[in-house]
């Protein structure tokens, strides 16, 4: 009978031990467990958890686990989603769809706009000339962008683009704009 009172209270010493000592750090900063396991009777099988870095007791043999555990397999591949609708087009036979616009000129001042028609609202390019017929190096665009909806304004970037704006360097100018207009 005091053999097994002697093999109980160094169970609980071990145990109790074990536990103040694990309290402070399991698992370490890592996520690992570490613990010692009693080989031999008295008490065979206990296990203690103790810190990283103390030290198995005489007679047991240290044992790590990990708190997270080994990753597992990839699981199997899901089964194939529905094809969706197929988006908007805007190819034509020979690539993008596009028509160029002019607006047909204009001699009374030195600036001119075009916007793009309905069947292809959206400007994606444009330019434009500008000329006084006769001393050409002298005339020069100064503006050549894009317009929107609501006329040349510097206030309000198009968004979309539906037309093309050029001013030339000097007044009696002739002007012409074009837009490279799309879908």
């Amino acid at each position: 009978m005091k053999r097994i009172i002697a093999v109980a209270i160094a169970t609980a010493v071990l145990v109790l031990g074990g536990y103040g000592i694990a309290y402070a750090t399991i698992p370490d900063s890592s996520g690992v467990i570490d613990g010692c396991y009693k080989t031999s009777n008295p008490g065979q099988g206990a296990l203690i958890v103790i810190d990283s870095s103390a030290t198995c007791p005489s007679g047991t043999t240290p044992l790590h686990w990990n708190q997270a555990g080994p990753q597992g397999p990839a699981g199997a591949a899901g089964a194939t989603g529905a094809t969706g609708p197929a988006g908007p087009s805007t190819a034509g036979p020979a690539g993008l769809d596009i028509v160029t616009v002019w607006n047909g000129g204009n001699n009374v001042n030195n600036n001119s706009l075009v916007y793009c028609p309905g069947d292809h609202p959206y400007a994606i390019g444009g330019g434009g000339i500008a000329t006084d017929f006769g001393s050409e190096s002298t005339s020069q665009l100064v503006e050549d962008r894009p317009i929107g909806s609501g006329g040349p304004s510097f206030l309000n970037p198009p968004n979309p683009p539906t037309g093309w704006y050029i001013v030339g360097s000097k007044n009696n100018l002739y002007t012409a704009a074009y837009a490279i207009c799309s879908k």
